[in-house]
Formats: structure tokens, sequence, C-alpha cells
């Protein structure tokens, strides 16, 4: 540390040191889904879970890395990047895949309309809603 000051290079060791355990949390995120924090800290070199923690909670905040800390157990999930939908895409996919669902919700209104008129399906439910149903009768409790 003390040649690092006398060359007035200790702020950029610091930096280097910082981005170092960044790189290696992020490497952390390719391999693995689950990790305890003690354990992240044992691999990035950190002092102790919570110092592992910070850094994770960090790095989230920054948009560095997808992740979840569960504090109760101590583990942080880290969540796949495929899983981002931030790309062009992306969006084109789900404005696909909205269109399709808006399709198929017009078919089912419209079926839902041609059976409302459907005179045979009408009387035969209208016929079924005066008999009660076989399960009700037995949930009644006898007398």
């Amino acid at each position: 540390m003390a040649l690092f000051s006398a060359d007035r290079n200790l702020g950029l060791a610091k930096q280097c040191v910082a981005a170092l355990m960044q790189r290696l949390i992020r490497t952390l995120t390719e391999t693995y889904v689950t990790l305890s924090l003690p354990h992240i800290a044992d691999m990035v070199y950190l002092s102790d879970a919570a110092a592992a923690e910070d850094q994770v909670r960090a790095m989230i905040v920054a948009g560095r890395i997808r992740a979840t800390i569960d504090a109760q157990r101590s583990t942080v999930q880290f969540i796949d990047h495929s899983q981002q939908y931030d790309s062009k895409d992306a969006l084109l996919a789900m404005e696909r895949t909205l269109q399709q669902v808006i399709g198929l919700a017009s078919k089912m209104h419209g079926l839902v309309a041609s059976l409302s008129v459907d005179h045979n399906f009408v009387a035969r439910v209208t016929t079924q809603e005066g008999q009660p149903q076989q399960w009700e009768d037995e949930a009644m409790p006898s007398k």
C-alpha cells in the first residue's frame, strides 16, 4: 500500500480491486444459479457474508448483474441474462404473442356469442339448470 501511495496510484489500485471483485461476481452468475453469501465471500476474497451482500446489492442496483438476495437464507439467486426483455427482438416477440392472444380472445368472444343464440345449446342449458347436479345431492347432509 505504501508503494501505491508513494506513486500516487493508491486510488487506482483500489479501483482495480473493486473492479476485480465485480468481475469475479459476474463470472459466478455464468456458472451458478444460487450461491450462499459466505460462499461468494470466499470465492471473491471478501472478508465476510455481509461484505458479499453489500457488493452484490450494489451490483444489482447498478444493473451490472441480475439477482435476488434472500436475507433469511443468506443466499443469492442469479437470474439468467436470457430473461432480459430489453432488446428490439424481445419486444417484437412479445408484440407477436400479444397479437395471438388478442386473436384467441376475439375467437372465444365469437364462440360465446354464437352459443348464446344457438337454440339447441340454450334449450339444453335451461333444461339442465332446472335439474340438481349429482354432486349437489351428495353434498347435502341427509336428514
